[in-house]
């Protein structure tokens, strides 16, 4: 008799089904609606304002022709200014009156310029007329007196300083001298054609603080 045996081999024969770890990612849905923005952070704190605020320039400025004036010797004679030559202090920080610059608190870097003609070695300074003390005194120059060799000359005088005021302060531009020099010893005309104005004194200002 033909007897058909057991399929159990048959069976054993089919692998069970596999377990895929890392299956194929789907396709990309569409982008949501942006979110509402956040809530604003808090201002930061002022920074600190610059150091030169405020600058200023007064002039001795005259018409063509005129002559600076007579700078007498061994005394601190006082430079004329009498011109605004542009800035933002006049009338805020500072004001010129009567050749005299009043100064409100504050620190200032302050430069005087100033010619002279015939009158051998002089000098600059800036006088604190309220205090009667002297900010600062500038180099020594030599105009030309014709005298020993050397030529007549005109020459530029420079005094410069950084000063703090507590309180207002009057502050002169002063030369001094050893030799005088009448009419022009504060500067001589100029010799040529197309000059403009005369000028022979320069004070420049700027606020610190």
């Amino acid at each position: 008799m033909f007897r058909i045996a057991g399929n159990t081999s048959v069976r054993n024969s089919i692998l069970p089904p596999q377990i895929i770890s890392s299956p194929p990612a789907g396709a990309v849905g569409p982008t949501g609606p942006t979110g509402s923005s956040g809530v604003a952070g808090p201002v930061g704190t002022t920074g600190s304002q610059g150091h030169i605020s405020y600058v200023q320039i007064y002039l001795a400025m005259y018409p063509t022709g005129t002559a600076g004036g007579t700078l007498n010797a061994n005394t601190w004679n006082v430079r004329p200014l009498n011109s605004t030559g542009g800035g933002n202090l006049d009338g805020v920080y500072t004001s010129l009156a009567a050749n005299t610059i009043t100064f409100a608190p504050g620190t200032y870097a302050i430069t005087g310029r100033a010619v002279s003609w015939n009158v051998a070695r002089n000098q600059l300074r800036l006088r604190n007329t309220t205090s009667n003390s002297t900010i600062m005194n500038g180099i020594v120059v030599q105009a030309g007196t014709g005298v020993g060799g050397v030529g007549l000359s005109q020459t530029t005088a420079e005094v410069s300083a950084i000063t703090t005021f507590a309180a207002t302060a009057t502050i002169q531009l002063q030369h001094n001298c050893s030799l005088t020099g009448a009419t022009n010893g504060m500067g001589s005309t100029g010799g040529f054609a197309g000059r403009e104005r005369e000028v022979y004194a320069v004070v420049s200002i700027l606020k610190m603080q």
